[in-house]
């Protein structure tokens, strides 16, 4: 694969929104946690795919989980 595919995908990637019933199946929690974790402001916000449904961009998960795995080791 040469770089400018690999780059695309990469990109692509970054860009991809999945629905609440696969991060929570990807971050390992139950949809409940994700619920709560929202309510509480301890989650990113998701953006609005519809009038009754919603998404996250995985780029901002995964800045999230960064800065929570960064405070839980300077701890």
């Amino acid at each position: 694969m040469n770089n400018l595919a690999q780059n695309t995908i990469e990109i692509v990637s970054k860009l991809r929104i999945v629905r609440a019933a696969e991060l929570a199946k990807l971050l390992g929690i139950s949809s409940t946690s994700l619920w709560r974790w929202r309510q509480n402001g301890a989650f990113p916000q998701p953006i609005a795919l519809g009038p009754r449904m919603v998404g996250w961009k995985i780029i901002d998960i995964e800045a999230w989980l960064d800065a929570n795995r960064c405070e839980r080791y300077a701890a």
